[in-house]
Protein backbone atom coordinates (compact mmCIF):
# COMPACT_ATOMS: atom_id res chain seq x y z
CA UNK A 1 0.00 0.00 0.00
CA UNK A 2 1.16 3.20 -1.08
CA UNK A 3 2.43 5.83 2.41
CA UNK A 4 1.07 8.84 -0.66
CA UNK A 5 0.11 11.92 1.11
CA UNK A 6 -3.07 13.55 0.14
CA UNK A 7 -3.55 17.50 0.01
CA UNK A 8 -7.10 17.35 1.71
CA UNK A 9 -9.66 14.93 2.11
CA UNK A 10 -11.63 15.57 -1.12
CA UNK A 11 -9.00 14.32 -3.11
CA UNK A 12 -8.43 11.58 -0.68
CA UNK A 13 -12.01 10.20 -0.87
CA UNK A 14 -11.96 10.30 -4.74
CA UNK A 15 -8.35 9.07 -5.61
CA UNK A 16 -9.49 5.96 -2.86
CA UNK A 17 -12.72 5.64 -4.16
CA UNK A 18 -13.63 5.79 -0.16
CA UNK A 19 -16.83 6.88 0.19
CA UNK A 20 -17.73 9.50 2.83
CA UNK A 21 -20.28 7.40 5.32
CA UNK A 22 -17.53 4.73 4.83
CA UNK A 23 -14.70 6.83 6.29
CA UNK A 24 -16.99 8.37 8.42
CA UNK A 25 -17.79 5.46 10.24
CA UNK A 26 -13.38 4.81 10.03
CA UNK A 27 -13.03 7.90 12.04
CA UNK A 28 -16.03 7.84 14.55
CA UNK A 29 -17.85 11.01 12.62
CA UNK A 30 -21.17 10.58 10.80
CA UNK A 31 -21.28 11.08 7.10
CA UNK A 32 -22.91 14.39 7.38
CA UNK A 33 -20.04 15.56 9.49
CA UNK A 34 -17.85 14.46 7.02
CA UNK A 35 -19.61 15.68 3.73
CA UNK A 36 -19.56 19.13 5.87
CA UNK A 37 -15.78 19.02 6.25
CA UNK A 38 -15.14 17.92 2.78
CA UNK A 39 -17.27 21.26 1.41
CA UNK A 40 -15.67 23.35 4.03
CA UNK A 41 -18.59 24.17 6.16
CA UNK A 42 -16.97 22.97 9.00
CA UNK A 43 -13.92 22.44 10.60
CA UNK A 44 -13.71 19.68 12.98
CA UNK A 45 -12.62 19.49 16.10
CA UNK A 46 -8.80 18.84 16.92
CA UNK A 47 -9.59 15.40 18.17
CA UNK A 48 -11.17 14.39 14.46
CA UNK A 49 -9.29 16.34 12.94
CA UNK A 50 -6.31 13.98 14.29
CA UNK A 51 -8.27 11.09 13.01
CA UNK A 52 -8.97 12.46 10.34
CA UNK A 53 -5.62 13.11 9.30
CA UNK A 54 -3.57 9.85 10.23
CA UNK A 55 -6.67 7.75 8.87
CA UNK A 56 -6.81 9.91 5.44
CA UNK A 57 -2.95 10.90 5.29
CA UNK A 58 -3.44 14.34 4.78
CA UNK A 59 -1.67 17.09 6.25
CA UNK A 60 -3.75 18.41 9.91
CA UNK A 61 -3.44 21.80 8.40
CA UNK A 62 -5.54 20.95 5.63
CA UNK A 63 -8.28 20.51 7.89
CA UNK A 64 -7.89 23.15 10.65
CA UNK A 65 -5.94 25.61 8.86
CA UNK A 66 -8.64 27.00 6.64
CA UNK A 67 -11.72 29.39 6.50
CA UNK A 68 -15.22 28.19 6.16
CA UNK A 69 -17.14 29.19 3.43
Amino acid sequence: MSKRIYPDLQTYLRETGTTQAAFAEKVGASQSVVSRIVNRQIVPDVGLALRISREARIPLESLIGREVA
